[in-house]
């Protein structure tokens, strides 16, 4: 046999059986998708696809896009471009300006019919600021769609939802919101120690505030370990004195 036919037949066979487990997990909706085969996955689709009930197909649509909102940041990397700018900047309010003097106004104004000049440098400083717009614009798309899913699990009490929601905002840059999101994980008993090893929080890692936050789960975590041996051992106690109850009481009937 060719082959191609036999390596065209066994992405076949991988493709229907890589659906059948999607089905069997319950991820009806993420069977959807195209093939990831053919080298595409369609991000937009996440974007408009309605809640199905299923918790787990709901956090997989936000993580994929999440993870497509991380590759325009990559590419803003490459273009030279600084990540940061994905942040929602609030702008601040224009200062009103003094009205002009309608003398000085004309005496500056340019002949009628003329353009003003515009160096190659300025029509590149244009074209770039325009790129970055837009794949800023892009980003925040897919940011938003994702933290839109990631609330409605959490409002829904998935406990992943709200830890989503904090490696979020870590990623968008956002302390504060960072910060009071792995609160509310810690306060919903949701957050252990190994949670916050994820590389989402490496920008935050030598916060103080983080330092504390990692430092009161490991105490926590030490705690219930200690807690937990110490009432083994109880248990382990009471089973011996039932034990030595049980053979007294053998002994004084096999002495009588």
């Amino acid at each position: 046999m060719n082959p191609k036919c036999i390596l065209v037949r066994c992405v076949l066979v991988w493709v229907v059986c890589a659906r059948a487990c999607v089905r069997a997990r319950g991820f009806h909706a993420l069977s959807q998708l195209p093939d990831r085969v053919q080298g595409v996955t369609n991000f937009e689709r996440a974007l408009t696809i309605a809640d199905d009930g299923n918790a787990d197909a709901q956090n997989e649509y936000g993580i994929l896009l999440t993870k497509r909102a991380q590759r325009i940041l990559k590419q803003l990397r490459r273009e030279g471009f600084d990540p940061a700018a994905v942040n929602h900047t609030p702008a601040a309010p224009a200062e009103p300006q003094p009205e002009a003097d309608p003398s000085s106004a004309e005496s500056s104004a340019q002949p009628e019919g003329e353009l003003p000049i515009e160096t190659e440098e300025e029509k590149e400083a244009a074209r770039r600021a325009a790129r970055c717009a837009e794949l800023v614009a892009r980003a925040n798309r897919y940011f938003d769609a994702a933290e839109a899913k990631f609330v409605e699990l959490y409002e829904t009490s998935v406990w992943f939802g709200t830890i989503n929601l904090a490696c979020l905002a870590a990623l968008r840059g956002r302390e504060e919101e960072t910060r009071r999101w792995l609160g509310v994980c810690r306060d919903q008993h949701d957050l252990a120690p190994e949670h916050l090893d994820d590389h989402d929080f490496d920008a935050y890692r030598d916060r103080a505030w983080f330092c504390e936050l990692r430092a009161e789960l490991v105490e926590q975590r030490l705690a219930q370990q200690r807690e937990e041996e110490a009432q083994r051992e109880a248990e382990l106690r009471q089973h011996a004195e039932e034990i030595a109850t049980v053979a007294g009481a053998v002994d004084g009937q096999a002495e009588a």
